[in-house]
């Protein structure tokens, strides 16, 4: 007489597959959602900064704004018009400096000192060496709107 054969331990537990697919998840989506291009724009310079300081960005002359860690994360162009990374239209850039989003709601201003200020009129940073008011309100949109 022969002795039966025991399934389940031969075969793998589900318990193992779902851990494992949960680690290899956990892995890799940072690698799927990070800015997809990373350019170094010689005229670019680091000219982004908090209140306190901090650079947290840069914008090159032709308007492409970069955060401090190199990645693009959109462009301006010349009639104040602001987009993404993906060329998707988020925001515009009035004459007045007043920065609104695709919806034409106020997030801000920006003058042409380079200082921006949040809708409560709070300083929040300042963008130096750069004089032209809609790539201010451009980086200012990208940045910390």
């Amino acid at each position: 007489m022969s002795k039966p054969i025991d399934v389940q331990s031969t075969g793998c537990k589900p318990s193992y597959i779902i851990i494992i697919f949960f680690i290899l998840q956990f892995c890799f989506t940072p690698l799927i959602y990070s800015a997809e291009k990373k350019i170094d724009d010689k005229e670019a310079k680091n000219n982004i900064f908090s209140i306190y300081d901090i650079e947290l960005g840069r914008i090159s002359e032709e308007g492409t704004v970069y955060s401090q860690h190199g990645n693009v994360l959109g462009s301006v162009d010349k009639e104040g018009i602001i987009y993404n990374i993906s060329k998707i239209k988020i925001g515009k850039v009035e004459q007045d400096g007043s920065v609104l989003n695709q919806a034409n709601t106020k997030l801000g201003t920006v003058n042409e000192n380079g200082e921006i200020y949040n809708v409560s009129s709070r300083k929040i940073g300042q963008v130096k060496d750069i004089k032209d008011i809609k790539l201010i309100g451009g980086a200012a949109r990208l940045v910390f709107f």
